[in-house]
């Protein structure tokens, strides 16, 4: 494992997205945000472009305790395969918020039931500790039973309720979960 890894289910590889991914990056969070209605963004809404994915992810780069972490599938003889996983961690930019950001994780639905979804926000909750970074929290989805279980595994607490603030195509408005996670309680 390279000092740019961390660690990851057998078979896999998690590091941090470098611009030189992005072709490949934009292609696999496509297909991420078809797979499933439970993320903010809609695929049409990533990145239009090879270079529009290569500045966000140079973005995350610049930006003082950012990381994207993307999960990767090890071939048999070592080498990298394609991206199934991305974990995002987004610090407040503000003087009053720096302390404090959010956190996201997604995985291809044929990779689901590996630990990569725990791998990856291993990952980026040690990149905030790293950066200093106290409070971690998230949205999820009401009706996203599966992620509310993972994370409430991983000590994110159910903060509240952000009543009907999402419209999801054949379901009308929806829930989303406020979750967070203290990292200076134990």
């Amino acid at each position: 494992m390279s000092a740019d890894q961390d660690p990851a289910p057998p078979g896999y590889r998690i590091r941090p997205a470098r611009p030189a991914d992005a072709a490949v990056l934009r292609r696999f969070g496509a297909q991420l945000l078809d797979e499933t209605p439970f993320f903010l963004r809609g695929p049409e809404e990533r990145a239009a472009d090879d270079a529009e994915m290569a500045g966000v992810i140079r973005s995350f780069e610049g930006a003082s305790g950012a990381a994207m972490m993307n999960a990767w599938v090890v071939r048999a003889d070592g080498s990298e395969g394609p991206p199934v996983g991305e974990g995002v961690l987004i610090p407040g930019r503000l003087q009053r918020t720096r302390r404090t950001a959010v956190v996201g994780v997604g995985v291809l639905r044929a990779h689901w039931g590996r630990g990569l979804g725990r791998a990856l926000m291993a990952a980026v909750e040690r990149r905030a500790q790293a950066a200093g970074l106290i409070r971690l929290e998230l949205t999820v989805f009401e009706p996203n039973d599966r992620a509310q279980r993972l994370y409430e595994r991983l000590g994110y607490g159910r903060e509240g309720t952000k009543r009907r603030s999402v419209e999801l195509p054949g379901r009308g408005l929806i829930d989303e979960i406020l979750m967070a996670k203290l990292l200076d309680e134990g």
